[in-house]
Parts: structure tokens; C-alpha cells; sequence
């Protein structure tokens, strides 16, 4: 056999053949879609720690509050207009701003309750020189609390007033919600104590605007008109909600307002007005019953527990997950449940597996049951 000459040994290059090449990048890609799930699970795990974070942050800016005033931070502010029929009121999350840091901005605006608005969709031009309380979302414009921003939320954390077409998003919506109690069932307008503390805001428009409508309830912790204190719960301040999560899409099928196919949608009872206005009634002082003409009133920063957690597609024109409605949903963009808080500062996930009737239990501030 003839010997390899040393030059020609040496001639000779490594590498890698094609065949080589492929199964290396194969390996890469099973890697890679193996470790990817992993680390979107711990970035989710982080996220979710953060907004559990926020809604402890909120729980301990109500509790400071309440031992300042001695109530709860109130849903709304009674406010009298003769010349319009709605008033927005500061809301709870207003009147918490001295407490999560922002007392600089708070101390600045005008929060004296008289014949003025905190701020109105009815002015347009945002924020001319001339309207009133301009003063109040002039402070307010583009402020961004970190705390009401759940950090898994696909949502904008900015919103333009609908009213105001053309003026921007500029206000912050926030991803939290004051629980103001529940009614029996998404088909029942009832008080699940029997008494009578849930109206019918049955829609007053046209069908396919679907925005208005939903059940009012007076029978939990943040009740437009009310001034809650922790003696107010008789069931236990750790067993009732008072703030829940709204922070993923919704969806309207088809056939629902002028939905010719699935549409994505913002049901948070803040998509309208954003975080710092309260709601809108046409009376100076509002507790809906089961015999209250709810009819004409919008929702806001408060909701009425109606649907079951975790719903996200709307299911009439009168569900009240309308812009102007009282019942989003309590929902989350985390997997499986949303956090809430509790009246005594504690925050809880609250699974989407949970019984109707130990969701009404924990909405409701006196039903006895703890």
C-alpha cells in the first residue's frame, strides 16, 4: 500500500459537511423552541408578581385613606348641575393620589364638590382655556400612575375620552375597578340577599347602540353616593372584594351593535372616561334599588359584579359591557384568574372556576355569609 506523503496530510481540511450543518441548527431550534416557553413563563411569572404588587400598592393607599377620613375613598362625589344631566365626580382613585405618591399633582387641582365638573366629556377641546375644572385634566393630562397599569395587560394604557374626538390619548385608563357590589345572576337584577338593592338599567337606545344598559348594584364596598367604612362590612373586611382587575381584550361577535364579524374590543369599565372620573348620574345622590329609575346613567370606575370571571365576548346589546355600561367583567390578561383586593388590604387570585354563589358572597358587604 502506498504511503500517504506528509504534504498531502497536510492539504487536507476540517469542517463541516452540509448534512452536519442541518443537524446542528436543528438542535439549535429544538433549544431554542424549548427554553422559549420556559422564558415567556418566568417574564409572566414576573408580570403577574407586579400587578399582585400594584393591587397590595392600591390596598394600602385605601387603607391609608380610611384612616384619614375614616371612610373608604369614595366612587363618586355628589355633585349638582342644573345645566347638564350627568356628573362626573372625582372617583376613588382620584382621591387616592396623596396616598400612592402623587401628591404634588393632587394638592393642585380642584377637588371642592359644587356645581362645576371634576372634569366633562361635554367640553370640547380639551383643555381649552375656558371650560370648567380645566385645571383638574390639565394636571391630569398624560399623568401615568404605575400602580393602576397591570404590566401583562396588552391594552393602551392611555385612552381618549369618546366625546372628545381629536383631542388624543391622553388620559390614563388604568386596569383596576371598584366592586360595587353583585347581583344573583347575568340574567337576574336581583339582590342575591333579597334586598332589593339592584336596579335594571335597561338600555335606552337604539339596538345596535349597544353601549348602555347593565344592573346597578348598591350592596357592595364602592357605591356611587355612599361613604363606606370597614364597620359597614358585616361579613368580614378579608372576605369582601372592594377592587378587581380588567385588564385583556374583549370580543363582540357578530350582531352585536353594528359587529358585522368578530371585532376586538376594550370592555373595561374605564374605556370611556379613563381611571379618574367617577360615574355618571342624574341625581345628586345615587343608591340604585330595585325600584330606582337607573335609566340614563353611565358607568365608570365602579362596576356591578354580573358576569361570571373570565368573560370576554359580549352576549347582547344589553350585557352592560358597553362603554357607557355598569358590568364589565372581572378579567385578567394572566392565565386562569384575576387578582382582587379584599377590604382589609389583602389581595387574592380569584380563579375562574369559582362558584356563582361564593362570587356573590365575596361581592356583597352583609349577606352573612364569610
Amino acid at each position: 500500500m502506498l504511503a500517504v506523503l506528509p504534504e498531502f496530510r497536510a492539504a487536507r481540511r476540517s469542517g463541516f459537511t452540509l448534512v452536519e450543518l442541518l443537524v446542528v441548527i436543528a438542535i439549535i431550534g429544538v433549544l431554542v423552541a424549548l427554553l422559549l416557553p420556559a422564558v415567556q413563563a418566568a417574564r409572566e411569572a414576573a408580570r403577574r408578581t407586579e400587578c399582585q404588587n400594584n393591587v397590595k400598592q392600591i390596598g394600602l393607599a385605601c387603607h391609608n385613606f380610611h384612616d384619614a377620613h375614616l371612610i373608604f375613598p369614595p366612587a363618586s362625589d355628589r355633585i349638582v348641575r342644573t345645566t347638564h344631566s350627568v356628573r362626573w365626580g372625582p372617583g376613588w382613585a382620584t382621591h387616592i393620589l396623596p396616598f400612592v405618591e402623587q401628591s404634588a399633582i393632587y394638592n393642585t387641582m380642584d377637588m371642592t364638590p359644587g356645581s362645576d365638573y371634576f372634569y366633562s366629556v361635554n367640553f370640547q377641546n380639551w383643555p381649552g382655556p375656558t371650560a370648567p375644572r380645566l385645571v383638574n385634566i390639565a394636571k391630569l393630562q398624560d399623568l401615568v400612575v404605575k400602580f393602576y397599569v397591570c404590566p401583562s395587560s396588552p391594552l393602551p394604557k392611555k385612552i381618549e375620552p369618546e366625546d372628545e374626538i381629536g383631542w388624543g390619548q391622553h388620559v390614563q385608563a388604568g386596569n383596576y375597578v371598584g366592586v360595587m357590589g353583585a347581583t344573583t345572576s347575568a340574567l337576574s337584577p336581583t339582590d342575591p340577599t333579597g334586598d332589593n338593592r339592584v336596579c335594571d338599567c335597561a338600555a335606552t337606545l337604539a339596538p345596535n347602540q349597544y353601549q348602555h344598559g347593565g344592573y346597578l348594584a348598591s350592596n357592595g364596598v364602592l357605591v356611587p353616593g355612599m361613604r363606606t367604612r370597614i364597620a359597614d362590612i358585616t361579613d368580614g373586611s378579608s372576605n369582601t372584594i372592594m377592587i378587581a382587575e380588567q385588564s385583556d381584550w374583549g370580543e363582540r361577535p357578530p350582531g352585536i351593535g353594528t359587529a358585522s364579524a368578530v371585532q376586538r374590543l376594550d370592555i373595561r369599565s374605564t374605556e370611556r372616561m379613563g381611571i379618574w372620573a367617577s360615574v355618571g348620574v342624574s341625581v345628586a345622590t345615587f343608591t340604585p334599588t330595585s325600584t330606582t329609575s337607573c335609566s340614563g346613567n353611565e358607568g365608570g370606575t365602579v362596576m356591578t359584579v354580573r358576569h361570571h370571571p373570565g368573560t370576554k365576548k359580549r352576549t347582547s346589546h344589553q350585557d352592560g359591557m358597553g362603554p357607557y355600561g355598569w358590568n364589565g367583567p372581572i378579567q385578567s390578561a394572566h392565565s386562569g384568574g384575576a387578582f382582587t383586593l379584599r377590604g382589609d388590604g389583602s389581595v387574592q387570585y380569584l380563579s375562574y372556576t369559582i362558584d356563582r354563589a361564593a362570587l356573590n358572597w365575596l361581592c356583597v358587604r352583609d349577606d352573612g355569609n364569610s
